[in-house]
């Protein structure tokens, strides 16, 4: 699964959606991204200064560059979004590593792999089923058809249906 978090300075935390967007405390240095069944994933957060402080050096002189200052106001977190893919239990660093690289071949070259599926072959159905570890047979080529259909032209939701592949 993908986990996308968008962070601003104004929503709630601990919300089991995605992408799931959330307000960090000022002065914060990590953020551990958990979920139940999976590996615990630690960000360090870094500051950059934002760009309205310029404009309110600019605008309102020293005192209110100093507020902002002081205030924390003058920061925000760099990046302001962050993607974060987490680890099952019990999964290998291999597995993880295949899911990955299935799930992001599947994602970008869907478009491509739609197109080859009129005719049953090409380089790009070659390479994801290799990497989704299937023969090619008939059945193989119909289940990533199925897959492109249910993902509704989803590039992500696509590339998930493929990781579930590896697992049957």
């Amino acid at each position: 699964m993908f986990y996308i978090y968008k962070f601003t300075k104004f929503c709630k935390y601990n919300q089991d959606k995605t992408p799931f967007t959330g307000k960090i405390k000022r002065g914060k240095k990590l953020l551990k991204v958990k979920k139940e069944g999976y590996k615990t994933y630690n960000i360090a957060l870094s500051k950059s200064i934002e760009g309205a402080f310029w404009g309110n050096i600019i605008l309102g002189g020293t005192l209110g560059s100093l507020t902002d200052f002081a205030s924390g106001a003058a920061w925000a977190y760099a990046p302001s979004s962050f993607q974060v893919e987490l680890i099952k239990d019990g999964m290998s660093l291999k597995e993880f590593q295949e899911s990955t690289a299935l799930k992001k071949f599947a994602m970008i070259h869907m478009s491509d792999i739609s197109i080859e599926l009129a005719s049953n072959n090409g380089p790009y159905l070659s390479s994801l089923i290799e990497l989704a570890k299937l023969e090619g047979s008939e059945e193989d080529i119909d289940l990533i058809r199925k897959n492109i259909e249910a993902s509704n032209g989803d590039q992500v939701a696509f590339g998930n249906l493929m990781t579930k592949v590896l697992s049957i």
